[in-house]
């Protein structure tokens, strides 16, 4: 079985290793820093959870599609998103 992973696929799994990564090396061996690991653990969350609402709840628009037309009301509307996403992220 081959699995075939999309470029953004591809992107998240990158940000996820590169988030726990960061979070357990320098929880480890540079505590004063750790929390540079838990931010980007944080975004790595916040990536995941604007792609996870782009993919389920808005699965009747094209997301990508909407933006090259130039829909500047679904750019504010996603702009929107991602910041509540980055304030319930941020204050947990």
């Amino acid at each position: 079985m081959k699995i075939n992973l999309q470029s953004h696929h591809k992107f998240f799994i990158w940000i996820i290793l590169v988030g726990a990564a960061a979070l357990t090396v320098l929880s480890i061996y540079a505590v004063a820093f750790s929390t540079l690991g838990f931010a980007f653990a944080k975004a790595a969350i916040a990536l995941i959870l604007f792609w996870l609402f782009d993919l389920y709840v808005m699965k009747e628009v094209d997301t990508f599609t909407e933006l090259k037309k130039g829909n500047v009301a679904y750019a504010l509307f996603l702009v929107a998103i991602a910041l509540v996403l980055a304030a319930t992220i941020a204050t947990g």
